[in-house]
């Protein structure tokens, strides 16, 4: 489950706070003001080409493991596991490779986060959620990079 935050991340404004408000209409026959809908409101303070106003964060995630896949793995390997799948929003690769991902997948399996699983973690979570997704692949790659030597 996503959502949409603003710059700041904050959430959006609930019917709560826009319930009864009123905007002026140029309806000539009207009172003067029309009842907003109670939807929610996303207050955003400013916005560029480069930094959009909106983020999406995961609100909640759920990961669930059959008991016969996590035979012979350690509780370590389980929670590296799903650290990956859950806070990075990865999927298996189809070609293997050095992380932590092909636990599950059947032979030969790291005992925990990989360096590169970990340099990968890190960048996704210090580069800022507002950045255009070019941008961010850009900066997470070159974190990555150093990180590597």
């Amino acid at each position: 489950m996503t959502e949409v935050l603003n710059e700041d991340g904050r959430a959006m404004r609930g019917s709560p706070s826009t319930s009864g408000a009123t905007a002026p209409t140029t309806n000539p026959g009207g009172s003067g003001s029309v009842a907003l809908p109670s939807a929610p409101v996303l207050q955003v303070m400013g916005s560029s080409i480069l930094q959009p106003s909106t983020q999406q964060a995961i609100g909640a995630a759920f990961l669930v493991i059959d008991a016969r896949a996590r035979l012979g793995k350690t509780p370590t390997q389980i929670a590296d596991y799903a650290a990956m799948r859950l806070l990075a929003a990865t999927r298996v690769p189809a070609a293997g490779g050095d992380t932590v991902l092909t636990l599950l997948s059947g032979g030969e399996a790291p005992a925990g986060l990989t360096p590169s699983d970990a340099a990968y973690l890190r960048a996704l979570h210090h580069t800022p959620t507002t950045e255009k997704a070019s941008a961010r692949l850009d900066s997470m790659a070159g974190q990555m990079a150093r990180a590597a030597r």
